[in-house]
């Protein structure tokens, strides 16, 4: 009788076995992975001693810093092998601790798409313990993954800011010098060489210099064309943060643009004397760090005016142009006998919900299969995939993953799917575009969220507003009816990507000139006087501008007044109807300008400004006394 060859199980078994009498025998090193396995199936063990064997295990950098963990402690919470993700995240949670130590470990967490790291987002974000930008970076990230958001929390319990406000610029005779910062102008990535070029030079005007910084060193070919046609190109990857800040306060920017958010936050803080503008969708929830917002006003969330100011352009939203893959002309179930249901979002994006809805949809439609593919696509991600259907009733046969490939490889995948199921409520991003680009519909569940959904923007341009449900019930339905109709979807193969040529979807150079033209617009504010018009009073919410209005020639004495909005200085004194910056005091004939005020002590011409506490008839650093308007004159002749 031939001997029975081990399993998967018994081999299990026997390693195991053997890791346990060796953390007995040998007294395993601690923090070693050994140590760690012994922990997790010691039937004694606590969670907390487990938590604690983990974070000994991952260790801490040189500068104190969690460690990203490694693919055996990925392997381990998505397996939940001796302890659950519910624990880990709960231990986590309890720890109360500075989570900006945790960064690393965060993102990695993100990436591999826990489904619990959303609800962590919201006890970061919360912590006040944790620095400032880690609670930002965590909201921002809670925008693209989680049902419920924490923007309202923020807005009335506002981060601590230290940047600087809104500069005045000093162009006189040159251009206006836009400058962009990113490690992407040297990596061969699509959308460095396609959505970053086009976007920065397209629509570049000839009264605008663009001056590039690169974060990352790289002298081949795809840093080329971004050398030969930025005014200046400026790689300060290898220099101290003391070294950049001279460098870059040498070539006075008059404004920086966080083009995608591709900017880290140490280098953005070098440019505080530009204005600083974000684009492409891009959020921060700490007051000033961007100055402006380029965005359609339809999509500028209500929340976002506590944090900067919106600056409208039409149409900032363009995908890049794709591979020429060649689209299969017929439907994949034509030659399956099965429809395939695709789903190209990555795991952090799929909510119970989805898996709720999909697996009905599977139900109603017992010929199909469902296919999974993303970027960060591992053997973990499958298990908590499969997990999820099969709690749901639907087989693993009927689950499929594509196998991980590159840009143009990736694309051929939509030549086997008959409908892309997009995720929601927070809808996909460039894989959306993949699917159009393909000839393949994609579905969407749309629903009111601060989040701005690119999947809406593609439909309303493409005019494909069936493709776009309001429920779970007709988002289901339309799948169907879509599935049964094969000549509409060999149809689409056929002319999807043409429509998707001719609309704006793919229109880079109408992003970069609305693009500029929005800059340009903020400098000529700016150069007006009407970019502090954008900045709310302390008190009443009314805009400073008023304090100067630069056409009408009115002086900062003739602000608004915060109370009553008169003017200061003829607001009539409660007593004897005398002017506040001319009634005697009554006790030793000094101005009530002078007199202290009855809160602070302070004057009234020296009420304290809301951001520099600079007082308003010398605003701002008016060292010879002289009013604002006279300053700004002399400065623009």
């Amino acid at each position: 009788m031939a001997e029975e060859q081990p399993s998967v199980a018994s081999d299990l078994i026997y390693r195991l076995s053997r890791v346990k009498h060796f953390a007995i025998a040998d007294d395993a090193p601690k923090a070693s992975l050994d140590a760690l396995v012994y922990v997790l199936i010691d039937m004694k063990a606590t969670v907390e001693e487990k938590c604690n064997t983990m974070e000994e295990y991952i260790g801490l950098d040189a500068n104190g810093m969690v460690n990203t963990p490694d693919d055996f402690i990925r392997n381990i919470l998505s397996m939940e092998m001796g302890i659950t993700r519910e624990q880990f995240f709960s231990w986590l949670e309890k720890k109360d601790c500075d989570y900006g130590k945790w960064s690393y470990a965060t993102t990695a967490f993100l990436l591999t798409g826990f489904p619990e790291i959303r609800d962590f987002l919201s006890v970061i974000i919360k912590s006040k313990k944790t620095n400032p930008i880690t609670r930002s970076k965590a909201a921002e990230a809670q925008l693209y993954c989680a049902i419920q958001n924490d923007s309202k929390y923020l807005v009335n319990n506002p981060l601590p800011s230290d940047w600087s406000p809104e500069p005045k610029l000093k162009i006189k005779s040159r251009k206006l010098r836009v400058a962009f910062t990113s490690e992407k102008f040297a990596t061969n990535y699509i959308s460095s060489q396609t959505v970053y070029q086009d976007a920065i030079f397209s629509g570049l005007p000839d009264d605008v210099e663009v001056w590039l910084f690169s974060l990352k060193y790289s002298a081949d070919q795809f840093t080329e064309p971004y050398r030969n046609r930025a005014h200046k190109f400026i790689d300060i990857s290898g220099l101290s943060d003391l070294e950049s800040r001279a460098v870059i306060k040498k070539a006075n920017i008059d404004i920086v643009v966080d083009l995608f958010g591709a900017t880290p936050e140490k280098y953005w803080r070098l440019f505080e004397n530009s204005i600083r503008v974000s684009s492409f969708d891009v959020d921060c929830f700490i007051k000033d760090y961007y100055h402006y917002n380029l965005e359609e006003k339809n999509n500028f969330a209500e929340w976002k005016k506590a944090f900067t100011t919106l600056e409208p352009v039409p149409n900032q939203f363009f995908w890049p142009n794709l591979s020429p893959v060649v689209i299969n002309p017929k439907a994949p179930s034509s030659s399956n006998n099965y429809i395939t249901f695709g789903v190209f979002s990555r795991l952090l994006k799929i909510h119970p919900h989805n898996y709720d809805v999909w697996a009905k949809l599977m139900h109603e439609v017992p010929k199909s299969i469902i296919a999974f593919s993303f970027i960060q696509l591992q053997k973990q991600h499958q298990y908590i995939i499969e997990k999820e259907f099969k709690e749901r009733g639907i087989r693993s046969n009927r689950i499929s993953f594509f196998p991980r490939t590159d840009g143009p490889k990736h694309l051929t995948k939509y030549n086997s799917v008959d409908v892309v199921l997009d995720t929601f409520p927070v809808g996909s991003g460039f894989s959306a575009l993949d699917a159009l680009w393909m000839g393949v519909p994609i579905v969407g569940l749309i629903k009111e969220t601060d989040t701005v959904i690119n999947t809406k923007k593609a439909y309303a341009m493409l005019k494909k507003g069936n493709w776009a449900t309001k429920n779970e019930l007709e988002y289901i339905d339309t799948c169907k009816k879509i599935a049964l109709d094969v000549d509409y979807r060999v149809g689409l193969r056929h002319r999807l990507r043409q429509e998707v040529i001719a609309s704006d979807l793919v229109n880079g150079k109408k992003f970069s000139e609305n693009m500029y033209a929005g800059l340009k617009k903020i400098a000529l504010d700016n150069k007006n006087g009407k970019s502090l018009s954008k900045a709310p009073d302390n008190k009443n919410g009314k805009i400073l501008s008023k304090a100067l209005d630069n056409k009408n020639g009115k002086s900062l004495s003739k602000a608004p007044d915060n109370k009553n909005g008169k003017i200061l200085s003829k607001a009539p004194d409660n007593k004897n109807g005398k002017s506040l910056s001319k009634a005697p005091d009554n006790k030793n004939g000094k101005s009530l300008s002078k007199a202290p005020d009855n809160k602070n002590g302070k004057s009234l011409s020296k009420a304290p400004d809301n951001k520099n506490g600079k007082s308003l008839s010398k605003a701002p650093d008016n060292k010879n006394g002289k009013s604002l308007r006279k300053k700004l004159l002399k400065f623009f002749e």
